[in-house]
C-alpha cells in the first residue's frame, strides 16, 4: 500500500494510523472492554502531495478511556439502559471539582445522580468504592 510506505506519512503519523473499529477490536482483544472515546479531533492533510497519497482518507486524533472490568462488561446486556445504575460524583478530584467527564458522551455533575450503564458503573467502581472517591 503506498499510504503505509511512504516515509513522510510514517513521520506525520499518518501511514500508522488504525481504523477506529480496529483500534476498539484490538483494545478489547487486549482485554479492556467497552473503549471510550473522551476526546475525537478531526485533522485535515494538506499538502497537494501528500493529499494525492491519501486521497479522501478522513482522519482523527482520538484520545480513549479504556478499562480493564469484570467479565460481564463483554456481555452486549452490559450496557443494558433497563439494568441502569446511579453514580453521583463527589467533586473530589482537583481541577474538576465541579463535574467529571468519563468520556464523549459521559459527565457527572458534582453532587448530582446520573443514570449509568452496568459497564459505566464498573468503571466508576464497584460497591461504593471508586477511584473517584
Amino acid at each position: 500500500d503506498e499510504v503505509r510506505a511512504h516515509k513522510v506519512l510514517w513521520g506525520e503519523c499518518i501511514a500508522g494510523a488504525l481504523a477506529v473499529h480496529d483500534f476498539e477490536q484490538y483494545a478489547k482483544q487486549a482485554g479492556f472492554a467497552d473503549p471510550r472515546i473522551l476526546d475525537l479531533r478531526s485533522f485535515d492533510v494538506l499538502d497537494p502531495e501528500l493529499k494525492a497519497v491519501v486521497g479522501d482518507a478522513k482522519f482523527y486524533s482520538i484520545t480513549y478511556r479504556l478499562f480493564k472490568l469484570p467479565l460481564l462488561a463483554n456481555d452486549a446486556s452490559a450496557n443494558d439502559w433497563t439494568r441502569a445504575e446511579a453514580a453521583v460524583y463527589k467533586g473530589s478530584i482537583a481541577g474538576m471539582e465541579e463535574e467529571y467527564r468519563l468520556d464523549a458522551d459521559v459527565v457527572l455533575p458534582r453532587g448530582r445522580a446520573v443514570a449509568v450503564s452496568s459497564n459505566t458503573a464498573a468503571m466508576l467502581g464497584a460497591g461504593g468504592h471508586s477511584w473517584l472517591a
